[in-house]
């Protein structure tokens, strides 16, 4: 029964990172990506540091430290505020499954960097993974040059999010040996939230956050998301890594892709095609491949 409980939270950890994704895009139209990840962050960060309290916290060295708060700069502070900066230019529908190549490119680096050895599997799952991408931006080439080079745009906002991603994946991945995941996630977000609230001072959007949270209806339609999605996402996502294998888990929570289409599509009109579904499947199936390399 545990087994299943944790497959369940799988699965709705990814449905939230799906929704959250679809209502960032729709709040967007409200806040600058910036203002949306600090008042995300603030939200998440709340409530990790609640959670955390509860739980207790454990000793942790110095380096754990440092490499946790590097990837929460590189991965929360930069990774998420370009992802809010694509939706916009890509949908998101398309934004999200662009993201998907983040464990793909991590296992690239994890060669690079780690040393560590690829098999058939994974080289495979690459390649399909990167596949799957290619179909969903395929189809959204256009003979409109604003729109053509709004696209462009969006491309290089998430190609700078996946890179910065997948770098806080490896670095998570060598801090998280001696620490509690449910401790390290609030580490990442403490760090993250610092370097926006920095960002945010000197590019002077301090004053348009604050703006924006004392507008009841935006600060509650950020809480909201921030909380269900960021948060619960989140901490759905740590508890299924507690109740079924770390491969299962990882593997659900990559469905998130096949979530958001139908949701783009009804919520946000986005024109969902054949060639974006099969994408979309084939991209979930790299994923697949990519973490039971091991299994």
């Amino acid at each position: 029964m545990s087994l299943w409980w944790g497959n369940i939270f799988a699965l709705v950890s990814a449905l939230l990172w799906a929704c959250g994704a679809v209502f960032y895009r729709r709040l967007g139209d409200r806040m600058s990506p910036l203002n949306m990840n600090l008042g995300k962050g603030i939200v998440a960060g709340s409530c990790l540091f609640i959670l955390v309290c509860i739980d207790g916290f454990s000793s942790m060295n110095t380096l754990s430290i440092f490499l946790l708060g590097l990837s929460g700069l590189l991965g929360i502070t930069l990774g998420d505020t370009f992802f809010f900066s694509a939706l916009p230019h890509l949908g998101a529908a398309a934004t999200v499954i662009t993201t998907m190549l983040i464990p793909a490119t991590a296992v690239v680096l994890s060669v690079v960097l780690l040393h560590e050895a690829i098999g058939l599997e994974t080289l495979i799952g690459v390649v399909i993974t990167f596949i799957g991408v290619m179909l969903v931006m395929h189809r959204r080439e256009t003979r409109d040059v604003s729109r053509k080079h709004s696209q462009k745009i969006g491309l290089r906002y998430a190609a700078v999010a996946i890179m910065c991603c997948a770098f806080a994946i490896i670095l998570s991945k060598i801090a998280l040996r001696d620490i509690p995941a449910l401790q390290a996630a609030f580490i990442r977000q403490a760090a993250g939230l610092t370097g926006l609230f920095v960002w945010g001072c000197f590019t002077l959007q301090m004053k348009p956050f604050i703006a924006c949270v004392t507008n009841r209806a935006i600060l509650a339609r950020l809480g909201i998301i921030a909380f269900f999605s960021t948060f619960l996402g989140t901490w759905f996502s740590l508890i299924a890594l507690q109740k079924t294998t770390v491969t299962l888990a990882a593997t659900l929570n990559a469905t998130s892709p096949l979530f958001v289409l139908p949701m783009a599509s009804v919520i946000l009109r986005e024109k969902i095609t054949s060639r974006m579904i099969t994408g979309a499947f084939l991209t979930v199936a790299g994923i697949v491949l990519l973490l039971w390399k091991g299994r």
